[in-house]
């Protein structure tokens, strides 16, 4: 075929007749002229079996009893027949079925696998390639075993005792901890020694971790192994501590306070973001909070070395941006750099198979590597430019669950040309009694994330949201019915009982 034209229609002109073509070896039954009929009540036709076709437009049949080829033009065709003998047809290659795969090698030209046949001794075992194999459920039962095995070696079961980790192989790497636990708790002074007899009859001693932020209750615990100091001895403790259910808000009211005091503002909107501009910059600096971990933005590497240094003064920070670390976990210290992004040209094309089970051992790996790296790259805040506005796509499921019938209301946001920046997709907390309702509710949750949203903006001084009555901002919404509600909310038939 050449844009398909086929060469009949390229060369005579018009394109093929093909309704006289019928499916090969359908019953064919041929009319008998009346030379050929026995008798008035014999039959008209003899069923042959259809084979090809002639130029004149005849039929060729094979006459199975006669051992010879009828042609006639005067010929009904049953194709049932030999439909359902299609569905029947087995190609040779499924005649042998793959009951195990038992091992794996390196092959010439790439992986191959020992399959055992369902049905054949074990001296018709065959190496297959993977190509031949990897669709299988087999292969994924084999990948999947693999797997587990390898992840079994690898983990062991943590220690939930002292005494069960200094009997463990890795019982120097235990004591290394505890030693540097109790060091950092030591030079925090977290604690003090208590004479028990001080101690009223209503007070009982508790066991906790620890934190580095000051109590304003003091409490007292009792030790156990591996403290380090001898049996019975009760500490009053001084700092709070991970597992008190104190520690959190005491932990960020101190974070709160050393942030405050280098200048930095808490946002009313987010309160786990601060900003500070420096007077005489054109720029603002953002510190978002994650518990302990502290995520620093900013324009210049030297404004981020400062920010570090004033928290090292007070906070004993670790620094998660060096990459040494990494390499040495995952053994690729002595590795050569390559340039990124890689050059494609160098890849070997990768094939991805059309099958719902395609394990992969290294998986897990990979997502540790992934997770790992991602806290090394150098970040920017993308919202700036000419393109700030804020788009908004409102959906919703109308009945969706078949239990209780609430819908799902979902929206998602994203600023300007940059990617999603907010979503979500939750189940409606009352029965919407048409796709009017459903929609119109969650067009509701969408402008409530608007408002939020663009208030967060103006606070992270991004310049056109800080005009309140100015800020660009678009829904969009693809109900008519919705659309015409939220225009003019006039009472109908199906909506009269919204009051909000």
């Amino acid at each position: 075929f050449n844009n398909n034209i086929s060469s009949y229609e390229r060369f005579n002109g018009k394109e093929p007749a093909l309704t006289h073509l019928r499916v090969i070896w359908a019953d064919a039954f041929v009319h008998l002229v009346k030379r050929k009929q026995v008798s008035k009540l014999a039959p008209r036709a003899t069923r042959l079996k259809l084979i090809g076709y002639e130029f004149d437009g005849a039929y060729r049949c094979w006459d199975d009893n006669r051992q010879e080829i009828v042609i006639s033009r005067d010929v009904t065709f049953d194709e049932n027949s030999a439909l359902e003998l299609a569905k029947d047809y087995i190609p040779p290659e499924e005649l042998y079925e793959v009951e195990e795969i038992l091992d794996s090698r390196d092959g010439p030209e790439g992986p191959e696998f020992l399959c055992k046949w369902l049905g054949f001794e074990d001296e018709d075992n065959t190496w297959e390639p993977i190509e031949n194999v990897n669709h299988l459920t087999v292969f994924a039962d084999y990948i999947n075993e693999k797997t587990a095995i390898a992840l079994s070696a690898a983990s062991t079961e943590e220690p939930q005792t002292y005494k069960q980790a200094l009997s463990s192989d890795d019982a120097p790497k235990w004591t290394e901890a505890i030693n540097a636990e109790l060091k950092s708790l030591h030079t925090n002074e977290t604690w003090e020694v208590i004479n028990p007899k001080s101690l009223p009859h209503n007070q009982r001693p508790i066991c906790t971790k620890r934190l580095r932020t000051t109590l304003r209750h003091r409490l007292q615990r009792n030790l156990r192994s591996g403290s380090g100091f001898p049996p019975g001895t009760i500490l009053r403790l001084r700092k709070a501590l991970y597992g008190l259910k104190q520690a959190p808000r005491e932990w960020y009211s101190l974070l709160h306070k050393e942030l405050t005091s280098l200048g930095f503002k808490r946002l009313a909107n987010d309160n786990a973001v601060y900003i500070r501009t420096l007077p005489g910059s054109d720029s603002s600096q953002y510190i978002s909070v994650y518990v302990d971990d502290l995520l620093i933005l900013v324009k210049t590497e030297s404004e981020i070395l400062s920010i570090k240094t004033s928290l090292h003064n007070e906070f004993n920070m670790t620094d998660l941006g060096e990459g040494n670390d990494i390499l040495k976990r995952f053994g690729m210290q002595d590795c050569k750099p390559v340039n990124t992004p890689m050059d494609q040209t160098k890849l070997e094309p990768y094939k991805v198979e059309d099958t719902k089970t395609s394990p992969n051992p290294q998986e897990g790996e990979y997502r540790k590597i992934v997770g790992s790296l991602a806290v090394v790259v150098n970040y920017s805040l993308c919202i700036g430019g000419n393109n700030v506005t804020l788009h908004s796509y409102s959906e919703a499921d109308w009945g969706n669950n078949i239990l209780d019938r609430r819908s799902i209301t979902g929206y998602l946001f994203s600023i300007g040309n940059v990617g999603p920046v907010t979503w979500a997709s939750k189940r409606q907390p009352t029965v919407a009694l048409s796709s009017t309702e459903a929609e119109y509710m969650a067009l509701s949750f969408a402008i409530q994330e608007t408002i939020w949203l663009c208030s967060l903006l103006q606070e992270l001084q991004i310049l056109k949201y800080l005009n309140e009555s100015a800020r660009p901002a678009t829904i969009y919404e693809d109900n008519q019915s919705c659309i015409s509600l939220a225009k003019n909310p006039v009472d109908h038939a199906c909506t009269k009982h919204i009051d909000i």
